[in-house]
This record gives C-alpha cells, sequence and structure tokens, in this order.
C-alpha cells in the first residue's frame, strides 16, 4: 500500500479480486483498513513513511 500509494479499500478490493476470503482471515481485513494510522505512528516503520512520501 506505502509503494503503490494505495488506500485501504484499494488493498482489500485488490485481495477479494485475488480470492481473498474474509471468512477465513476476518482481522486481515482490520488490519488493512488500519494500516495507515499504523504507518503513521509506529517507529518501527517511520523510514517506510519518508521513503516513499511524495
Amino acid at each position: 500500500m506505502t509503494v503503490e500509494r494505495w488506500t485501504p479499500e484499494q488493498a482489500v478490493r485488490e485481495m477479494y479480486f485475488f480470492g481473498f476470503n474474509g471468512f477465513w482471515h476476518p482481522s486481515m481485513r482490520k488490519f488493512i483498513r488500519e494500516f495507515p494510522d499504523h504507518l503513521r505512528s509506529a517507529p518501527s516503520l517511520a523510514p517506510l513513511v519518508h521513503a516513499f512520501s511524495p
């Protein structure tokens, strides 16, 4: 998502396109939707924010 600058909705759409089954992995969908917040707040992900920001 960071490299492609996708929204969570775009990432979830691609997951379903490639056969993702939310029944078996409900926490994955939640993680994807919350990822932008994690990216901004997690110190360990700070290098990604700076590496791929415009």
